[in-house]
């Protein structure tokens, strides 16, 4: 599972809300200012990032530590996202 806090996306083991938290990984990735939400793509192993900050989306790469921003047009405060499938 991944959370956003500040500028960190941090992954904790699934399960593990509620009790003590199982703090896998927890990755500062520069040019984020306030996460408000990730999504996880397991299409490319890529980070959905909403930054609250810039009012911007932004596409981060964990193996290369790469951020891309998105969108940033007609955007407010994105505190919520999802991915689904498209058929």
């Amino acid at each position: 599972m991944l959370i956003g806090h500040d500028d960190y996306i941090k992954v904790v083991r699934l399960g593990s809300i509620g009790r003590s938290i199982d703090l896998v990984n927890k990755t500062r990735v520069a040019g984020l200012s306030r996460i408000g939400a990730v999504v996880y793509n397991p299409v490319n192993d890529t980070v959905f990032v909403s930054d609250l900050t810039w009012k911007t989306i932004f596409e981060y790469k964990f193996s290369s530590g790469v951020l891309k921003p998105i969108s940033s047009r007609n955007l407010d405060s994105v505190k919520s996202m999802s991915l689904g499938e498209l058929f």
